[in-house]
C-alpha cells in the first residue's frame, strides 16, 4: 500500500448519509469530501477518482445542524412548536 499526499483546497462536507455525493462533490472541484455514512462502493469509487475521503459517523455529523432545521422550520412553519432534544444519546456505542 503507497500513501499519497497532495495539498487539500477545498472539502466538501455533507452531514448524514452522504456518500452518495462524493464524486459530485469532487465534479464541482473538492479535493477531500466528509461524511457521516459512506458505502464499501462509494468508498472504492472515491478512491478510484483520487477523492480523499472521511468518515466521520452518521449520528455525530447530523448533530450540528438541529439548532440550524429549528430555526429554518420555525420560519417555515408559523404556529408550529419546534423542540430540539437535550437528552439524546447516538443510537450506537462503543464499547
Amino acid at each position: 500500500c503507497t500513501a499519497v499526499s497532495k495539498m487539500l483546497r477545498t472539502v466538501a462536507v455533507v452531514g448524514g448519509a452522504g456518500g452518495d455525493y462524493a464524486l459530485a462533490a469532487q465534479a464541482k472541484g473538492a479535493d477531500a469530501f466528509v461524511t457521516g455514512e459512506v458505502k464499501h462502493h462509494e468508498v472504492i469509487a472515491a478512491q478510484q477518482a483520487g477523492l480523499a475521503l472521511y468518515e466521520a459517523g452518521h449520528y455525530h455529523t447530523e448533530l450540528p445542524y438541529r439548532e440550524r432545521l429549528k430555526a429554518y422550520l420555525d420560519t417555515a412553519c408559523p404556529g408550529v412548536e419546534f423542540i430540539v432534544s437535550e437528552s439524546e444519546r447516538p443510537p450506537m456505542e462503543t464499547l
